[in-house]
């Protein structure tokens, strides 16, 4: 993340959107990251994550429930649009980077994170093979959650937007406190009692606890995240 953080320290940010900002965690660091900006607005489909981000103290940043294929601002409306780890859980990815493209004012700056797989370090405790068992145990419930893009996959997506000053920034997040740690497990376990009572879900509670053990045993381990800037 500092590399980014770098990146953005000496650009004024502008007018900010965020999409997919659940409890507006990247927005956030963009608005602490940015010299300056004028107005900052995150938009997710989940209005309980947005209600709770809006109660968290810091940064004057307005949250508003949106359908992100079809985003309720005017053309070239925002400096900066941004999203983070939310391009696996799109339904229509190449329609809501087009929507994001579509708000941004010519000239303004295209940021995506997103994790992606990387073979060359995959580990057993790696946080992908949570990432992926939960991803199965949210569709099943229902919930739009595909597993995570190679690289090349994610950079194919955004290279049909035609930016301009095209740059990549991979960086490795710092390995996982012990909160980090809990939480997952935690995690693990109220998916394993949602299965439980679905009944007929074996093979996943089996998967889900075996990850449980290895997380135990060895903690678990970061993923690589790929940042792409550009500019409309």
């Amino acid at each position: 993340m500092k590399l980014l953080e770098e990146r953005l320290k000496n650009i004024e940010g502008g007018r900010i959107l965020d999409v997919a900002t659940a409890y507006g965690d990247f927005i956030r660091l963009l608005t602490d990251s940015f010299e300056n900006y004028v107005e900052a607005i995150g938009v997710d489909m989940a209005e309980d994550r947005l209600k709770e981000a809006q109660e968290r103290p810091g940064n004057e940043i307005l949250y508003n429930p949106m359908n992100a294929e079809k985003l309720a601002f005017e053309d070239n409306y925002f400096d900066t649009v941004a999203m983070r780890h939310s391009l696996h859980h799109l339904t229509n990815i190449d329609k809501v980077l087009s929507e994001m493209k579509r708000v941004l004012k010519q000239g303004g700056l295209f940021i995506l994170g997103e994790m992606f797989q990387d073979p060359k370090t995959e580990k057993p405790n790696s946080y992908r093979h949570w990432h992926h068992w939960r991803a199965k145990v949210d569709r099943l419930f229902g919930e739009p959650h595909n597993e995570t893009l190679t690289k090349n996959e994610i950079i194919n997506r955004v290279e049909k937007l035609e930016l301009e000053e095209f740059e990549i920034i991979e960086h490795l997040d710092d390995e996982p406190d012990s909160d980090s740690l809990k939480f997952m497990l935690a995690n693990i376990s109220d998916s394993v009692v949602k299965l439980k009572d679905l009944g007929n879900q074996n093979d996943l509670i089996s998967r889900g606890e075996k990850l449980q053990n290895i997380f135990k045993a060895l903690g678990f381990a970061s993923e690589s995240v790929l940042y792409i800037l550009g500019r409309k």
